[in-house]
């Protein structure tokens, strides 16, 4: 098959939410036991506009949205936010196809790495039962890392990601299913593939400069890349 780019790849970035682990429909769940005091209903329109964002940036936009300025700060519902999640971390599953992704690329010999708007502390609850794939990344760059001044769609999370790869960004391939993930991607020189929610407009991630779409990450062909691998990965059977 012909390569779908040119350029030579490598190492991998996933986004972690809603791209390897399906924690988008936990994380609605728990905001909306927080608003929900409130008489509030944490809607997919509100969803929307703020997938991606790191929580310094969506906590402000769901109290605006859902009209609760001056009843709840956003640092007081962003640490709800994180409490009620803990509470559902056992139910996190992986995405589609997100297991068998890593591992190939593992086996290909393919440096991968993690970029994610969500903090440290919320990562380490996201991934208890989820060793195996991390162990598979050279890096995991949260969104509250020291090197991370801006959060996606600002560029600083892939830079930071790449760098710690020992790549350049123009070297990297990213996966994410948020429109500002993908900005981010893009703004830092990478190739990307976007996985976006089946709910969501395609049209605004192929404006964003989104080089694949696809429904799934069962649905990506390493052999359609110029990955620049250590090994020959075996056939799937």
């Amino acid at each position: 098959m012909a390569a779908f780019s040119d350029k030579p790849i490598r190492g991998v970035v996933f986004d972690l939410d809603g791209t390897l682990l399906d924690t988008e429909e936990l994380s609605s769940q728990s905001l909306q036991q927080s608003v929900g005091k409130f008489g509030k209903q944490f809607t997919w329109e509100v969803k929307q506009k703020i997938l991606g964002l790191r929580k310094e940036s969506w906590a402000p936009i769901v109290i605006a949205e859902l009209g609760l300025e001056g009843q709840l700060s956003w640092e007081d519902l962003g640490a709800q936010w994180e409490h009620d999640l803990h509470e559902l971390s056992p139910q996190v599953k992986k995405c589609d196809g997100a297991e068998a992704v890593t591992k190939r690329l593992k086996d290909m010999g393919v440096p991968q790495g993690i970029a994610t708007s969500s903090s440290k502390a919320a990562v380490s609850i996201k991934r208890q039962n989820h060793e195996g794939l991390f162990e598979r990344m050279e890096c995991v760059v949260t969104g509250d890392d020291p090197e991370v001044i801006e959060g996606k769609p600002a560029p600083d999370i892939y830079l930071a990601a790449a760098r710690r790869m020992g790549m350049k960004p123009q070297e990297c391939l990213a996966f994410e299913d948020a429109l500002s993930g993908v900005r981010s991607a893009k703004a830092a020189g990478m190739l990307v593939v976007a996985v976006p929610d089946p709910r969501l407009d395609k049209s605004p991630f192929l404006e964003a400069g989104a080089d694949l779409l696809l429904g799934s990450l069962r649905e990506w062909d390493p052999s359609a890349w110029r990955l620049e691998t250590d090994a020959v990965a075996e056939t799937d059977a």
